[in-house]
C-alpha cells in the first residue's frame, strides 16, 4: 500500500469513516475487503465496513483529523485518485441521531443526513426559495444537514440543490438507516 502503520490501539476512540463517491452508480469501485485491508494496514483496530458504499468503522488513539488525513492518503495511493473522507466519533454519531429534527414515525427512507467537514460549509446553502421545496425540508445543525425527502433522494429537487451548493466542500450524504446502523456499530450496539 505504501502507507506505514500509524496506530494500533484497541482502547482508542471508535470512529466512523464516510468515504465520498465510492461505489455510486457503478463508478469508483472499491471492494469493502480492500477498504478493510487499507484501514487495517494503517494500524486501525477493529476495521469493519457497512454496505458497499464506503462506510467503515475503526478504533484508534488518533484524532479525527489524523484519521481522515491518513485514510485519504492511503486511499489516494491505492486508488490513484483523491477520495474524500468525513470522520465522526461514536459520540458525534449518537448526537446526530438524538438531535435529528425528523418525526420518528416518518418512514426512515425519506430521511437523510449530509455530513460536512466544517460548519462553515453550511453557509454555502444560503436561502432556498420555499416554493422550490414543496413538501421537502432541510435543517442545518453544525456540521450536519438533515434532509426530509418524501419522494426519495433520486427525484428530489431539494437534494440536487443542496448537492450543487455543497459541491467541493467535502460533504457526503447517508440515508437514515445507514446513519442508525453506523451509530450502532460505533457504540457497540451491534
Amino acid at each position: 500500500m505504501g502507507s506505514e502503520s500509524i496506530s494500533g490501539d484497541d482502547e482508542g476512540t471508535p470512529y466512523v469513516l464516510l468515504l465520498q463517491g465510492i461505489n455510486v452508480g457503478g463508478h469508483s469501485r472499491l471492494p469493502m475487503t480492500v477498504l478493510r485491508d487499507i484501514l487495517t494496514g494503517l494500524g486501525f483496530s477493529q476495521a469493519r465496513t457497512y454496505l458497499q458504499s464506503g462506510n467503515a468503522v475503526v478504533t484508534t488513539s488518533l484524532t479525527a483529523a489524523q484519521v481522515a488525513a491518513a485514510a485519504e492518503k492511503a486511499l489516494g495511493e491505492a486508488l490513484s485518485r483523491d477520495v474524500g473522507v468525513v470522520v465522526r466519533t461514536a459520540a458525534q454519531l449518537v448526537g446526530v441521531v438524538e438531535h435529528a429534527p425528523f418525526d420518528p414515525a416518518v418512514d426512515p427512507t425519506t430521511k437523510h443526513v449530509m455530513f460536512l467537514r466544517q460548519a462553515s460549509d453550511a453557509e454555502k446553502l444560503g436561502i432556498l426559495p420555499r416554493e422550490t421545496m414543496g413538501s421537502e425540508h432541510y435543517w442545518v445543525s453544525g456540521t450536519h444537514v438533515y434532509l426530509y425527502l418524501p419522494s426519495g433522494m433520486g427525484r428530489s429537487k431539494l437534494s440536487a440543490w443542496v448537492t450543487r451548493r455543497l459541491a467541493g466542500t467535502g460533504s457526503t450524504a447517508r440515508n437514515w438507516n445507514t446513519v442508525l446502523a453506523l451509530r450502532d456499530m460505533t457504540s457497540g450496539r451491534r
